[in-house]
């Protein structure tokens, strides 16, 4: 019997997994992590005891809490400071959850890895992928292209053939009763907190007392702000500019708190890099591979051609798109499969 380490938060999706994994004659045991909370509001250790006991099953909860905060919380941090748009939960299933995921089930001699996220493996013969969820509206394939050949080769994710209609629907409502009924929140370490409120109170002196900065629209100040990083590429309120049209968030310059402004037809590009790439599907590709990218997680595919040149790609859009923001993830496909994906330069 194939013995499946599955990575459970306590939630719908994670606790499926595991018990479709069972019926499915798997030996599994579930794995979780403590992960650093702003003022504490998530009681993990109480979760994963009841959903251990009701599924028979062996559990393991990693007490990680600075290495997530090291990890995530500074990065998540220092994007800010950079005026970056940050995406935690990218980095958190690349450099913590399937990390921690990987080298215990390495360190127990156990076959698999699972996750609850919306989406599949495939192989090529040659290479391990990531594939779309058949449920459009739920599809996670997005937040898992950096995972290198190593974790791939170990996963396994059931719910890339279910809809999270079908899973609500299986799942009884005893069942239900005890499991987390939010949905996950990209920045899960500020639960209901805005991020403007945590970067404030952890870093005042990055955050707190960065005011007065002022707004720039062709060239001139045409107003003031209480701090950069209030504001995200392609944000079109909150800004009291009145300047007779509706303007929008272009650059921000953290090092002088300055907030650049334009119209909505300056915001589209044709172009822009990304660094720090992970292939997948394939090992390389030549210049000009047509493909589509996505440049957040609920935006849509927008066909490309890509050039690499010293592990940098150029992207050149058929369609200029706006708001692309510096520090996103950039993700490629073909068809349903990831090619590669990198982050916004």
């Amino acid at each position: 019997m194939a013995k499946v380490l599955v990575g459970v938060s306590g939630g719908i999706d994670s606790f499926f997994t595991a018990k479709l994994l069972i019926s499915k004659n798997y030996n599994v045991s579930i794995f979780t992590y403590k992960f650093w909370q702003w003022n504490h509001y998530y009681d993990v250790e109480k979760r994963i005891e009841q959903i251990s006991n009701y599924l028979n099953v062996e559990s393991y909860i990693d007490e990680t809490s600075d290495f997530f905060y090291k990890t995530i919380v500074e990065y998540f941090i220092n994007e800010y400071t950079n005026g970056r748009t940050p995406n935690p939960c990218v980095v958190c299933n690349s450099d913590v959850k399937y990390k921690l995921l990987y080298e215990y089930s390495e360190s127990k001699s156990i076959d698999f890895i699972a996750t609850g996220h919306y989406a599949n493996v495939n192989y090529n013969g040659e290479r391990y992928y990531i594939s779309k969820g058949i449920d459009i509206n739920k599809d996670q394939s997005y937040f898992l292209w950096n995972l290198p050949q190593k974790y791939l080769k170990k996963t396994i994710l059931p719910l890339g053939k279910y809809t999270k209609k079908d899973v609500k629907n299986i799942v009884s409502d005893y069942e239900k009763s005890f499991l987390d009924k939010s949905e996950s929140n990209d920045v899960c370490f500020l639960g209901s907190h805005k991020y403007t409120e945590f970067l404030e109170s952890v870093c005042p002196n990055c955050f707190k007392c960065v005011k007065s900065g002022k707004f720039i629209y062709d060239n001139k100040v045409v107003g003031t702000h209480n701090g950069f990083y209030n504001f995200t590429i392609g944000q079109r309120s909150g800004m009291n500019v009145a300047l007779g049209f509706p303007v929008y968030v272009r650059a921000i310059d953290a090092k002088t708190n300055t907030v650049y402004l334009c119209k909505e037809e300056d915001m589209y590009v044709s172009e822009f890099k990304v660094r720090n790439i992970n292939f997948q599907k394939y090992s390389s590709v030549r210049d000009g591979f047509e493909c589509a990218v996505k440049v957040r997680y609920r935006s849509c595919l927008e066909k490309c051609k890509i050039y690499i040149n010293n592990n940098i790609v150029t992207v050149k859009l058929y369609n200029p798109q706006k708001a692309i923001c510096p520090g996103q993830s950039a993700v490629f496909y073909e068809r349903d499969d990831i090619v590669l994906g990198g982050i916004i330069m």
